[in-house]
């Protein structure tokens, strides 16, 4: 009996120290991960362990609304059918228009500013059963135009020459002042959180001056009127300090940007292509056909053309691919998925995509307000 006890007390004390010397093994390896990949970023540490959205990712999902990702049934019903057409990404409101951030967050400017409505109630288990899907996951932010901020805080606001108050466009919406440092940080916070979030990737709109309303009563300070771009420019350099080892950073943009890849105008708003390339890791452009006038191409209705329309807005880019062919990489651009112009059909939407195919476009993302996707349903059979 007591040989039995001590020929278990043995094997014990054996597996003790196999398990011991096991996690010295792996620790070991790991060091030797971490010497040979010197990591020193989330990002590095994401390819020493092989996650697979660390790589340049071809990302083609659809937008959500903070409402819907709340919302398992939709999601689901979402998630089906990214399966069905083998799509694979997700770009999800943690901000949107109304300034309004969507979950419960932690940013000591949000609880100082009270800007929180938590419509997503657990953000961080959606992430998590979307990664367990294969799923990409982006965190979309809004960031200059803001319906709360202003009212909240109107000295980081564009402000009316003629009242004092904080300037609306013509729908009526508010917006942040792009050369304010405190609008900046405000901004990087949220995006951390993002990443900390598991947030694969954290998409900016709305980075620009405004483009519609009297913008001619906007009262600029330093002259920034003339430098819009410049201004912009040190916004784009500044969120890549300081987001750049935390994940992927992408920005929306007006697709005729894609138009002024040879000369320096910003369209009045600040925003120049060429500008922000060098540091976000995807630009997303939004050639949306219904958005282009009558005559563009020499198209009565350029809705009904989607791939006439979309292609030539890609081959702008070989513009840039000459002097930086890795570029080409970075543009994703944002199609259209709602009626306007035309009924935007299977066959459309196929013509969308055959067009970011042939013409170099790095993924895609399929934009409907109300998050209504119902035409896909089949879409990969017909």
């Amino acid at each position: 009996m007591n040989n039995l006890i001590k020929t278990i007390k043995y094997f014990r004390i054996s597996w003790f120290f196999l398990f011991i010397l096991s996690c010295f093994v792996f620790f070991l390896y790991f060091l030797s991960l971490s010497s040979s990949l010197e990591i020193k970023t989330k990002r590095d540490l994401n390819l020493a362990l092989g996650n697979k959205f660390a790589e340049p990712f071809y990302a083609k999902g659809f937008y959500v609304i903070s409402w819907t990702a709340n919302d398992e049934k939709k999601i689901n019903q979402l998630i089906k059918l990214l399966k069905e057409n083998n799509f694979n990404a997700l770009v999800i409101d943690i901000k949107d228009v109304s300034g309004k951030i969507a979950y419960s967050s932690q940013v000591l400017q949000v609880k100082q500013w009270q800007t929180s409505e938590p419509k997503i109630k657990d953000i961080k288990k959606l992430v998590y059963h979307l990664h367990l899907l294969d799923i990409y996951a982006i965190a979309r932010i809004a960031v200059l135009e803001d319906a709360i901020l202003p009212n909240v805080r109107p000295d980081l606001a564009l402000k009316d020459k003629y009242t004092k108050e904080p300037w609306h466009d013509f729908k009526g919406m508010t917006w942040l002042d792009p050369s304010s440092r405190e609008v900046l940080d405000y901004h990087v916070a949220l995006a951390k959180e993002a990443f900390d979030l598991g947030f694969d990737e954290v998409n900016f709109d709305y980075l620009r001056f405004p483009s519609d309303g009297k913008i001619e009563n906007i009262a600029y300070q330093d002259n920034i009127e003339k430098k819009k771009a410049e201004i912009i420019k040190n916004v784009f350099i500044y969120f890549n300090q300081h987001l750049k080892d935390e994940g992927k950073i992408s920005i929306d943009f007006f697709g005729l940007t894609l138009w002024h890849l040879d000369n320096d105008s910003d369209m009045n708003i600040g925003q120049r292509l060429i500008d922000a390339l060098p540091y976000f890791d995807y630009a997303c452009p939004m050639v949306y056909p219904s958005h282009y006038p009558s005559g563009f191409l020499d198209l009565k209705n350029p809705a009904e053309y989607p791939y006439e329309v979309i292609s030539a807005n890609l081959k702008k880019m070989e513009l840039v691919k000459e002097k930086r062919p890795d570029w080409a990489l970075k543009i994703r651009p944002w199609l259209q998925a709602f009626d306007l112009g035309a009924i935007y059909n299977k066959d459309l939407l196929k013509k969308e995509i055959k067009a970011v195919e042939d013409n170099g476009g790095y993924g895609f993302l399929f934009w409907n307000a109300r998050n209504d996707y119902t035409v896909f349903r089949g879409f990969s059979d017909k």
